[in-house]
């Protein structure tokens, strides 16, 4: 599973064969089966992203009879670019800069802040 998270650039996103013109702060989700292909309209502009690989049976692991956090790349009605508020894409680039911290991280529990961090996260895009 791929997720990224849309920071600057000039960028038409095609998955699927449907055409996405991104904007700041969209989220893009794609599944492992999903065709998809990043078009740079303006090379001058930077292309700024953050991008997040994630394992099915690792989400799977994740998730409970409650909720499934896969739902967001596998249900029927599925998007693949979510357009959410500003406060929204606030919240999830703080628990993107959390995950990112974690490379430097020494102390005990970085298996467990990393799978805290990543549940945060997909619950946030799968509301």
């Amino acid at each position: 599973k791929n997720d990224f998270f849309f920071i600057s650039g000039d960028v038409t996103y095609l998955i699927e064969g449907k055409v996405f013109n991104l904007k700041p702060g969209d989220i893009i989700l794609i599944n492992s089966k999903e065709l998809h292909q990043a078009i740079i309209n303006n090379k001058d502009a930077t292309y700024e992203r953050i991008v997040l690989w994630l394992n099915r049976s690792f989400l799977k692991r994740l998730s409970n009879d409650e909720t499934d956090l896969t739902l967001c790349f596998e249900s029927p009605n599925k998007k693949n670019v979510l357009r959410v508020s500003f406060e929204k894409q606030q919240n999830i680039r703080l628990i993107l800069n959390k995950l990112s911290s974690l490379q430097n991280y020494k102390g005990i529990g970085y298996e467990l802040l990393y799978k805290a961090y990543i549940t945060e996260l997909m619950v946030h895009i799968n509301n």
